[in-house]
């Protein structure tokens, strides 16, 4: 017996040491498997602050098919979709990230981005309110609610907002420009470039052209300084406007010297002149880089700053106005009545109430501060529809528009253009045929 119990001290001594190593070799396992993901984590994140997000998405791919649950890996690849504006595939990481957890202040404010970018702004500003309740220190939430604060003009807001985005993480690139688009629009042209800057620092090197066109616009920002754009002097004026295959195209005094005619584009954010007009007037080159997309002709044009001392619209002049010096396409050259000098951007025609009417060929614009804009503004004309819009990133005029009374899309309101447009994307995604 005393054999035997000796025997079965031993055996369980045995499968005891056993046990033990197989515990321990799970736990080793476990601990070589966490390592593994912190530093394939770590990588992933290496790689997205690079601009490297092919590899970063790939890595938080390879960290998620390991794991279904991985939170953090979730969200590195929602900001990597955001980034590449994959904004269906960050909407869908997100989605799934808030059944992991549904009060993750990161996760909503992806959620909200994705659907502000894709022009879903009510439900976006829904998922970014959440996201400040959580946390009011998200930098993404925060730089997302501002880009909706430029568009439904509360610049201050927006500027506010964005320079406590930026001191939270100064290291994104992309909130320093949208800082700058803030301060410009306030006029702060020396802050304006300083963030660029910034924006230049801290932002992949990847986008060469993206670029330039950012030193571009520093040296113009640098060259203003403090100036006050925009000057005006007169409340209100009638001008006559002559349309011509659908366009509406007006006569202006340039500095004085030259009755010029442009084209009313409110698809456009700054005015255009062409080369040979700005030698005419004596608008001299002030600074240039890279290339911005254009309709008409080769799709792009090299991006050259000009300043005009003072155009006269009808009774109203304004003083130094900003423009792009660039080639002007018309609809058709060989008729001279549609050969335009220039186009006449939002950046000028925002800072009136403006009435263009079609059919009896007139253009009105009066400063909103006068009463003869409050009373219109108030009392619209009988028959007619009040459309609310917002402003785009560029200061564009954006407006919702139904379609086959299911599909709320988003449109530019351009008086420059002769046919509406509508995205390739769209049409795919809807089965439009």
């Amino acid at each position: 017996m005393k054999y035997k119990s000796q025997t079965l001290k031993s055996i369980n001594s045995r499968l005891f040491n056993s046990l033990v190593i197989v515990v321990l070799l799970v736990f080793a396992s476990g601990s070589v498997y966490a390592a593994d993901d912190k530093k394939t984590h770590n990588k992933a994140q290496q790689e997205l602050n690079k601009g490297n997000f092919e590899q970063a998405e790939v890595l938080y791919q390879e960290i998620l098919s390991k794991d279904g649950k991985d939170l953090k890996a979730h969200i590195g690849l929602g900001l990597v979709y955001l980034k590449k504006r994959n904004l269906s595939g960050a909407f869908e990481i997100g989605i799934k990230a808030l059944e992991l957890d549904k009060k993750n202040a990161r996760v909503r404010a992806i959620v909200g981005t994705a659907l502000l970018r894709s022009g879903y702004i009510e439900r976006a500003i829904e998922q970014l309110v959440y996201s400040l309740q959580l946390n009011q220190r998200d930098d993404l939430a925060l730089a997302a609610s501002a880009e909706i604060d430029l568009y439904e003009s509360r610049t201050s807001d927006a500027y506010g907002k964005l320079k406590l985005a930026t001191d939270i993480r100064p290291s994104e690139g992309d909130y320093w420009l949208v800082l700058a688009r803030a301060a410009s629009r306030q006029e702060l042209f020396k802050e304006a470039s300083e963030a660029l800057r910034q924006f230049l620092q801290n932002s992949p090197k990847t986008d060469i052209d993206r670029r330039a066109r950012i030193e571009g616009v520093i040296k113009f920002y640098t060259y203003l300084g403090n100036t006050h754009l925009y000057q005006i002097r007169g409340k209100s004026s009638s001008i006559p406007l002559d349309i011509k295959l659908r366009r509406p195209y007006l006569e202006v005094k340039v500095n004085g010297k030259e009755t010029l005619k442009f084209v009313i584009d409110t698809g456009a954010g700054l005015c255009v002149i062409s080369p040979e007009a700005a030698a005419k007037i004596g608008v001299k080159e002030i600074a240039r880089g890279g290339e911005a997309r254009a309709v008409g002709g080769d799709g792009a044009f090299q991006i050259i700053y000009g300043l005009i001392d003072e155009m006269q619209l009808g009774d109203i002049k304004v003083s130094l106005i900003p423009t792009y010096i660039r080639k002007v396409h018309t609809l058709s050259s060989s008729n001279p009545e549609v050969v335009a000098d220039g186009y006449l951007g939002l950046s000028l025609l925002g800072n009136f109430l403006m009435t263009m009417d079609y059919k009896a060929n007139q253009l009105q614009l009066v400063l909103p501060e006068e009463e003869k804009a409050k009373e219109l503004v108030s009392n619209p004309p009988a028959n007619s529809t009040v459309v609310p819009f917002r402003t785009t990133e560029s200061g564009l005029i954006s407006v919702e528009s139904k379609i086959n009374d299911e599909v709320m899309l988003n449109f530019i309101f351009d008086s420059g253009a002769t046919s509406s447009v509508i995205s390739h994307d769209i049409v795919d995604t809807q089965k439009w045929q």
